[in-house]
């Protein structure tokens, strides 16, 4: 791994193969090549394959790296003055060393040879801090390393998990899935995201934990709201200056609409259209304010949402077969209504998370009472598992943090 610019997420033809190596005394690899460093040069993967074709260099001659880190004009100097970066004297040799230790253990994700040099240049309290963010921030990384470094799992591997899982359970829910994909329209379904996923540590994190709720199925996706992301924004009605805090649906936002709005008013129906089959409508903003001018209803009577999360058809089958989301059975029981709508017209609080976690997991016991509780470590099996879900849970909070919050 070389750095994200056409590097390892992207496809194959678009990636670009940098190789390292020290054949100083090589004129032919001195011809194709560029310095780095004394002792260090690079070249292109092309240039490499001629080398070992004509016989000047052998494969182990070199380093591959897919991708590379790119910077701005003045951008990396920025990052240097903030202190995200730090210089560092080195010669070819240890340079060589290092790469040669991150190709033999790369689930290490390269934070020994950080360590080594950080001591190296006399920065070893930092290098070996226990704080709780730096051990967030290494965590993260090694999760990184370990979905997209790591070599996956073979066929003979994969069918041996999938027979460890519990007898049938994930044969019946990948049957369940493609049966409610072939049949059965989504709109209007509440999806609640699995509490043993780990899909949204490294992205959209924001649906760790998740209740989504499916508005437009089409042929080609599904879009929906996420409804448990309470946010620290608020918009204000133009006529009647009643303020509603902004729910976060999701990242996409669809054409000209900003920000939806649901209720469960039956007297509103008329200008409102069906979400489902539980009494939610949604409303047009400009229809909202109406109500509220002619004291129809009260801003406490909606629930304000911006964004959508758009799922492509195969992603969110795949998403069901796999345990990912779960379909809630009976949204107008199951799910705490009134309890969720108050949670978006509360003041903001630092609770708000953990309020919007509890009613998850009371959707979770309504659906499933049998299930194990998610608390329990037990729930999450192996202790892998339970060490990932905890790092899942601190990804969404720091997703908050940052996204979610007044502050």
């Amino acid at each position: 791994y070389g750095g994200d610019v056409r590097g390892l997420n992207d496809k194959e033809p678009d990636q670009e193969i940098i190789c390292i190596h020290r054949l100083s005394d090589n004129l032919a690899a001195e011809r194709l090549s560029m310095s780095v460093m004394p002792g260090i040069y690079w070249t292109t993967h092309e240039a490499a394959l001629t080398l070992v074709r004509d016989g000047h260099a052998k494969v182990s001659d070199f380093f591959l790296y897919a991708g590379y880190a790119g910077w701005g004009a003045k951008q990396l100097q920025g990052e240097l003055d903030r202190g995200s970066w730090h210089l560092a004297a080195a010669d070819g040799s240890v340079v060589l060393e290092e790469m040669m230790s991150q190709s033999v253990v790369p689930e290490d994700a390269g934070l020994p040879t950080w360590r080594t040099l950080m001591t190296a240049i006399g920065r070893k309290d930092d290098a070996y801090n226990d704080m709780p963010s730096d051990i967030f921030n290494d965590d993260m990384l090694l999760e990184y390393a370990r979905v997209n470094f790591i070599k996956p799992p073979t066929k003979d591997e994969d069918e041996e998990f999938v027979a460890s899982i519990t007898a049938g359970g994930y044969e019946a829910k990948k049957a369940a899935a493609v049966d409610a994909s072939a049949n059965d329209s989504l709109r209007g379904a509440v999806l609640r995201a699995s509490d043993s996923t780990f899909k949204f540590i490294l992205s959209q994190q924001y649906l760790h934990k998740s209740l989504v709720l499916c508005i437009a199925d089409e042929p080609e996706m599904v879009l929906g709201l996420v409804l448990n992301r309470p946010s620290g924004a608020n918009v204000k009605f133009r006529t009647t200056g009643q303020t509603v805090r902004i729910n976060l649906g999701g990242e996409q936002v669809m054409g000209s609409n900003q920000m939806l709005l649901l209720h469960r008013r039956s007297d509103l129906k008329a200008t409102s259209i069906a979400v489902g089959d539980f009494g939610l409508k949604q409303i047009s903003v400009g229809e909202a304010d109406k109500a509220m001018q002619s004291g129809e209803a009260s801003a406490a009577d909606f629930l304000v949402v911006s964004g959508l999360v758009v799922w492509p058809r195969d992603l969110i089958t795949q998403h069901l077969s796999e345990g990912t989301f779960e379909r809630v059975k009976d949204p107008a029981t199951s799910v705490p209504w009134d309890e969720l709508f108050r949670l978006s017209h509360r003041p903001v609080s630092p609770d708000d998370l953990l309020l919007s976690l509890s009613l998850w997991k009371s959707v979770g016991e309504a659906n499933a009472p049998e299930v194990v509780d998610a608390d329990d470590g037990a729930a999450m099996g192996t202790p892998e598992e339970a060490r990932r879900g905890q790092l899942a849970d601190q990804a969404l909070a720091q997703y908050s943090k940052f996204f979610l919050s007044d502050a």
